[in-house]
């Protein structure tokens, strides 16, 4: 029996943000938001997609219309059990929508 993964697709925002010194921009990639998970980490697989490293309110109707085709896209391959996705605070609510 193969192993099921978690599609992990980042985005950018508030969860990736560190201070560049002229202010809060994008810059942590999906590897160091896994790191954060510690001993957690070893209880599952992980498929990254780096989608983007954008500010939430950077988010366009283009660019949600392209990450719903990216999350379809990888819940369509039979070893992916689930998709996390991480995204800026700003437009997440229309990004669900």
């Amino acid at each position: 029996m193969s192993t099921k993964k978690i599609a992990l697709i980042t985005t950018g925002g508030t969860i990736s943000t560190l201070d560049s010194g002229k202010g809060a921009v994008p810059k942590r990639g999906a590897a160091e938001l896994l790191d954060q998970l510690g001993p957690a980490r070893e209880s599952f697989e992980v498929e990254v997609i780096e989608f983007a490293k954008m500010p939430g309110c950077e988010m366009t109707p283009a660019k949600m219309t392209e990450l719903s085709r990216t999350i379809a896209r990888e819940l369509a391959r039979p070893e992916i059990a689930g998709a996390a996705i991480t995204h800026g605070t700003h437009t997440i609510e229309e990004t669900a929508f």
